[in-house]
């Protein structure tokens, strides 16, 4: 099992955020404090990196960060986070959720798998059209109201982004999206519609993904899969990414 040093995983937790922008942030201290819309609890929570806030009336703080948008107060911890945080929450009645972990993998090992590709046709894009939003969002079993804010997100990614379609004849059977930065990239929106699902789909984008990292400088991916979602977990491995650290999130309902 790998061992992750605190510096890397604020690293990567630095550029996940960067990778998946709020779309309103307010900083206090080295925390960002993020909203979206309560779409997604990345964006709609605070990104503890770092110490604790010097400014004693933090949480109060947070709080009308979040009542004055109507959500609820949300936190993600992670092994970059304040040692004491997180007994600090539970104590205070914020129930933990959605026990999360990341993962990382090589471009080089990524690109040696075989790609058990079945004809299919992959494009990529440095920008999603509207053909890619409306697979993502049908495949994901999303709302169509929820494609402004993805368009939205989209359009605020700083580092260099790369859309992926997977095509099986005219049919739109797998996307994602690949955010590279600093010698990583993080993969995002991974979807396989459910009739192609285990035929090589998620791999031939992954991979034709990695392929585009490498030639924008990147060397190893990463990303972050709920851990009891056993499907995703098993296909990754496949594909050479080892766990690497963990994080979940406090809230709490009002």
């Amino acid at each position: 099992m790998l061992k992750a040093s605190q510096g890397l995983v604020q690293m990567i937790e630095e550029m996940a955020a960067n990778a998946w922008p709020a779309t309103v942030n307010q900083q206090i201290g080295s925390w960002r404090l993020r909203a979206s819309g309560g779409i997604t609890k990345r964006a709609n929570s605070v990104l503890t990196l770092g110490e604790m806030p010097a400014y004693e009336a933090w949480l109060d703080e947070v709080t009308a960060f979040y009542h004055r948008r109507a959500l609820p107060v949300r936190f993600q911890l992670s092994e970059a986070s304040p040692e004491e945080l997180d007994c600090l929450l539970e104590g205070l009645g914020y129930a933990s959720e959605v026990q999360s972990a990341v993962h990382i993998a090589t471009c080089e090992a990524i690109l040696r798998r075989d790609p058990r590709g079945n004809g299919y046709s992959v494009t990529l894009s440095d920008h999603p059209d509207l053909d890619w939003f409306d697979a993502f969002l049908h495949i994901e079993g999303h709302p169509a109201c929820y494609r402004e804010f993805y368009k939205r997100i989209s359009g605020m990614i700083g580092p260099y982004a790369c859309y992926v379609k997977v095509n099986d004849g005219d049919q739109i059977v797998g996307v994602g999206t690949a955010v590279s930065e600093r010698g990583w990239t993080g993969l995002l929106n991974i979807a396989t519609a459910e009739s192609h699902r285990c035929k090589g789909v998620a791999t031939q984008a992954v991979q034709a993904l990695a392929a585009w990292s490498s030639n924008h400088g990147a060397s190893s991916m990463y990303l972050q899969v709920v851990a009891d979602n056993v499907k995703a977990l098993a296909l990754y491995g496949k594909m050479s990414f080892e766990y690497l650290y963990s994080y979940h999130y406090r809230t709490k309902y009002e």
